[in-house]
């Protein structure tokens, strides 16, 4: 059992690892191939809209039975490992934004799947805490922005794909080396695959949980502002005096203070219910949006990154438990390809908004309009609150 607590551990620092080339990285490798900020900000959002599509029907899939998690994360390693080769050959700005936004889409339908292997071991009697686990995919989400902020200093754009690729094939291999035991076949399994023979979860999916679906757009309209965060971290940097070895030590800073509340979260599992915390960290990255539109200097930056712990540090496990305590066992694979679906909708909303506003505005309007988004989540997650409430 301790080997698929390892091989699980290490899956999430290689596919987090994978968001700090696409994220942090990648509206860099595309500036530097020439492509204008609006053009970056339409692929990477075109890149979330498809990938919010293929996420809800590959957890659909998953939920079927027509592949398992371990076949979707086999293909979608090898088929990034591949893309990344191509943006080492020579070739024009459409070509780099088109093969760059299918990596980002590959890249964000791993994720709710490899969600879902966490808690698949969890019903064959193999415990691996979730939260654990994903502070090694914050660690190594770090190591990897402080590395490229010093390679890109160095050897440049090239830097971004190679690491991506190294990253890539490793991420093949540790899939093929976890366990799998076959198709669920526990009583929570059973009742799932009755649930799924009458059509009950397709058919009533909104009726069943409308304050679910509320919560998920409050937080499209939260993670908006922190793709915004994310992907335009340079020109924040820039606005403020700072260079893309800045980027990478800012980065660092955000990631691995998240260590600690993952690392932790199963006290905090244990005192708070999931949609509590969200609403927490929502209203905390509302604060961060205000502090960032006043930073003056690199330094302030660098301490506002530190409120990664009460946002991203929080939402990124709680969305997941959220996700699992209130769907039916049946639900569950379709859940959780929808709260990924909410990280690639709100980066398509950040990236338009970013790439748009940014280029014809400025760093501080941009801001300004996605913390504005960001109060707008804040009240849509309060009135999924009170709906849930009603109904339980």
């Amino acid at each position: 059992m301790g080997k698929e607590k390892t091989l699980y551990r290490a899956l999430q620092a290689l596919v987090w690892s994978g968001f700090a080339i696409s994220s942090t990285y990648g509206t860099y490798f595309m500036q530097q191939k020439g492509i204008p900020l609006s053009i970056i900000g339409t692929a990477t959002a075109c890149a979330g809209l498809l990938s919010a599509l293929l996420q809800a029907a590959v957890g659909h899939m998953l939920d079927e039975k027509l592949c398992t998690w371990k076949q979707h994360l086999t293909v979608a390693a090898l088929m990034n490992a591949a893309i990344l080769a191509l943006l080492l050959l020579p070739g024009g700005r459409v070509g780099y934004a088109l093969l760059f936004a299918v990596y980002i889409i590959c890249l964000n339908t791993m994720v709710p799947v490899m969600n879902t292997a966490c808690f698949y071991y969890a019903r064959k009697g193999i415990t691996i805490e979730f939260g654990s686990a994903r502070a090694f995919g914050s660690l190594s989400y770090a190591i990897i922005a402080l590395i490229l902020g010093y390679l890109t200093g160095i050897f440049k754009e090239v830097s971004v794909p190679v690491t991506g690729m190294i990253v890539m094939i490793v991420t093949f291999l540790i899939v093929r080396s976890l366990p799998y035991y076959g198709a669920d076949t526990s009583a929570a399994g059973q009742e799932a695959h009755k649930d799924r023979e009458t059509g009950t979860s397709t058919d009533n999916f909104l009726r069943k949980y409308p304050y679910f679906i509320v919560m998920l757009i409050g937080f499209a309209l939260i993670l908006a502002l922190h793709n915004v965060f994310n992907v335009y971290i340079l020109m924040i940097i820039e606005n403020v005096g700072g260079t893309s070895k800045e980027v990478g030590i800012a980065t660092f800073i955000s990631a691995i203070t998240e260590l600690g509340v993952m690392f932790g979260y199963g006290y905090l599992r244990k005192k708070f219910k999931a949609e509590h915390l969200l609403l927490f960290c929502a209203v905390f990255y509302c604060i961060r949006g205000v502090l960032y539109i006043l930073a003056a200097n690199v330094m302030t930056i660098y301490l506002i990154q530190l409120l990664q712990t009460v946002t991203y540090a929080i939402y990124g496990s709680a969305s997941v438990y959220y996700s699992d305590e209130v769907m039916d066992e049946a639900d569950k694979g379709r859940g959780q390809g929808l709260v990924g679906g909410t990280m690639t909708i709100g980066s398509v909303i950040g990236s338009l908004l970013g790439g748009f506003i940014c280029e014809r505005y400025g760093v501080h309007t941009m801001l300004g309009c996605a913390t504005g988004l960001a109060v707008a989540g804040v009240v849509l997650i309060c009135l999924s609150l009170r709906m849930h409430a009603k109904r339980t």
